[in-house]
């Protein structure tokens, strides 16, 4: 029974990480662009601070697992 549990939440996890979480690599980017940019221009970093807020925003009105897994 454990291992039968540990294979379908092991592929369950690596699944998640494959389809879900791709979402937020453009986030993850522009905020290390920001980041990195520690002597930049302050519009600059509130221009790339906006596009990260933006795409977090999208991502949270995307549907979530189990709709998704329902499809509804």
């Amino acid at each position: 029974m454990a291992a039968e549990l540990h294979g379908m939440l092991s592929r369950w996890l690596f699944n998640h990480i494959r389809n879900e979480d791709h979402g937020y690599v453009d986030s993850a980017k522009v905020y290390i662009r920001m980041m990195s940019k520690e002597s930049g221009h302050a519009a600059e970093k509130e221009r790339l601070k906006t596009e990260v807020l933006q795409e977090l925003e999208l991502q949270r009105k995307k549907k979530g697992w189990l709709a998704r897994l329902l499809n509804r």
